[in-house]
This record gives C-alpha cells, structure tokens and sequence, in this order.
C-alpha cells in the first residue's frame, strides 16, 4: 500500500513590524520587514495534520541563517536567530525580534534554516553556515514515543532570493535529516475467525547518537551525512493492553502480499531515527502474539526476534534469496514494516517510502 502523503503547507506573510535599534534604524516607508514561512512535503507524526495533532505548536522554532550580497560581497544579516511559531485558528504564523529589513541595494539573499532551534549548533568559523549553509555537531535521539519532535532534525534548502522577490515571505523548504519507521501488524486470511492480539513488541539494539554534517548543497538541497553512530536503544512498544489484530492479507496474481494496511494495527507510529546501516544480530523488532480459534485454548508465541536487515524485496519461495534486502535506514526515508500474522509462519513485508518521492518498493521475509 502506497503511504497517504501528509502535505503540510505554511505561507505565512509576517506584517513589517516597528523600526529595529539595530538594523536600518530609519527604513523607508516602502520596505518590509524580511519574514519566513515553511513548508515540508511529508511530515512526521510529531508535524502531521488530524484530530490528535497539529503540524506546529505555540513555540516550536527553527534557527534561520542568512546573508545579503551588497557590492560583491556578502555580509551576514542573520546568524542563528530564532523563528517561532505562533498558532491560531488552525493556522500558523511565524516571527522573530529585532527585525531586519530588505535592503532594495542588495543584489541577492541567501537563507538557511534548522528545526527544531537551539538543537544543532553551526560552526563558528566567521559565520560559515550563514554564509555557506556548512554545519557539523553531535546528536543524542531521546525516546521515540516522547521526543518524536525533538527527534525529527530537518535542513532547509538554500533559498535564495532575487530582487524582484524582495518583500514576499521566504519560504523555508525542509528535508528531514533522519529516518521514520512505522510497524502494522496484521492477520493472515487464514486467520479470518480467529482473534489474534499482540502482546509485546519491542525495536531493539537501535544506534541512537552520532555525528552529523550538512556538507553542502545541491541544486539547493543540503548533503546530509551521519558518522560515529554509537549507543544501544532498546523500546518497548505496548507497554499495557493487548493489541487486538484486524484485516486479513491479500496477494497479487504471483502471490506477492499487496500490503494493504485495512485493518491491520499500526503499533508502531512516526518513530524517528538516526539514519544507520542495519547489521545482523543487532536492529531487531521482537513481537509476542495470541491466536484464538473458536473455544480453543489460545496458541501463545513469545519473542520472536526478526532482524531488520533480512527483510527482503521479493521473496515468494521463502529461500531469502533476494537482491534487494534493506540494509541501511536513510536520511529523509519513511520505512513503512507490515508485519502478517499467519496460522503456520509469520510474514513481514515493508514498504520504503522517499519522504519527497511517490515510489514505493514491497519487501518480504517468512519466518518458520
């Protein structure tokens, strides 16, 4: 099942505000205030739209760098400052102190942006990133469940401006620099008249602190890069009553699982990731499960450990024989794991979804 892509779109116009103390004291009556907007393709949980969430809180804030090109030079004009969010009526506006002005004898602008602010620290080369977009610094990702937004680093494309757009909001394109996982669960058509729950499931050995670089851009968009990835998050998912499992599976012509989501549980939700390769015997989920056939005694099943990197693209003969494994979760990547419960084995399949794409590929695995 292809994913329902969340489209969040912030244009938000700041009005011109009172004249600043430090920057252009007596602006003419003709010039505006510089303000920001921001838009993201696809969000996260933490920034979806729905009854449960909004895209952005009261408060939330992205660092914004930037530079004005005046007689061939570029001077730098902002250099970390925080925009914030204010949001009313189910809109968003976004606003910053000490105002700066468009400067009509600039030839150019260039922005940068980082969400959420104050996480990520630029270099402190003489403005670098605010000239160059450079950045480097370390990370720690808290829990999945708590700081799913505090997680969720994402880098604007350089945004530059011309004259003849002087005075329009500057709208700040994001791309996540992190990965998102989610995790259905479902059951087989065999299983129709059964009840089947899930009593545990648990993401394991989860590398959850590294280095992290924006080493430049292109065609505007920042090259994020991820080293040094280190620490062991283990996460336990259902924490209190059981998840009861709908929605039985359907296959295509060549018997290929069609990974539709009706019915199926979603356990595991938005959890956001430092990007890492997937090793053997190390990023795992584990999930327990119950099937319950008429009266009969429920069948219990109980830690049943799958690693991540064996689930594979295609894999109808069960002989994980495959070429196309995931190996590695990637930086703006949303990977969407099905997992299908069945009478005799337990199928997992997944779905790799590009945060900025409409591609999708199904990946399999059988476990005995």
């Amino acid at each position: 099942m292809r994913m329902k892509k969340i489209i969040l779109i912030a244009a938000v116009a700041i009005a011109a505000a009172a004249c600043s103390k430090t920057f252009d004291t007596n602006p003419a009556a003709s010039q505006k205030a510089i303000g920001f907007g921001s838009w993201n393709e696809t969000l996260t949980k933490a920034r979806a739209t729905g009854a449960d969430d909004t895209a952005f809180n009261n408060g939330d804030a992205f660092d914004v760098y930037g530079t004005k090109t005046l007689s061939g030079a570029k001077t730098v004009v902002f250099s970390g400052d925080d925009v914030t969010a204010t949001v009313a009526s189910g809109s968003v506006t976004w606003d910053y102190t000490t105002k700066r002005y468009w400067d009509p004898a600039a030839t150019a602008y260039e922005f940068y942006a980082v969400l959420p602010a104050n996480k990520l620290t630029a270099e402190a080369n003489a403005g670098d990133y605010a000239k160059e977009g450079k950045f480097s610094g370390s990370f720690t990702f808290g829990d999945p469940k708590s700081d799913t937004k505090a997680n969720d680093i994402m880098i604007a494309n350089q945004t530059s401006v011309a004259p003849a757009k002087f005075g329009q909001p500057v709208n700040m394109v994001f791309n996540h620099a992190a990965s998102c996982i989610d995790v259905y669960v479902k059951k087989d058509v065999a299983l129709d008249g059964a009840v089947v729950k899930v009593t545990d499931l648990s993401i394991l050995g989860i590398k959850n602190a590294g280095d992290f670089a924006v080493s430049n851009y292109t065609a505007s968009k920042p090259t994020v890069v991820w080293t040094n990835q280190a620490g062991t998050g283990n996460y336990s998912v259902i924490e209190s009553a059981d998840v009861t499992v709908g929605g039985s599976t359907t296959y295509d012509a060549s018997h290929n699982q069609t990974n539709t989501a009706t019915g199926a549980a979603k356990i595991v939700d938005g959890y956001v990731f430092m990007p890492q390769g997937l090793v053997a015997d190390t990023q795992k989920v584990k999930i327990s499960y119950t099937i319950k056939v008429g009266t009969e005694e429920p069948n219990t099943y109980t830690d049943i450990e799958i690693d991540f990197n064996t689930f594979q693209e295609s894999d109808t003969d069960d002989n994980h024989d495959s070429a196309h494994a995931i190996t590695a979760w990637n930086t703006n990547t949303h990977y969407i794991y099905y997992i299908t419960i069945g009478a005799k084995a337990i199928k997992f399949t997944a779905e790799v979804v590009e945060w900025e794409a409409t591609t999708v590929s199904g990946y399999h695995y059988i476990v005995k």
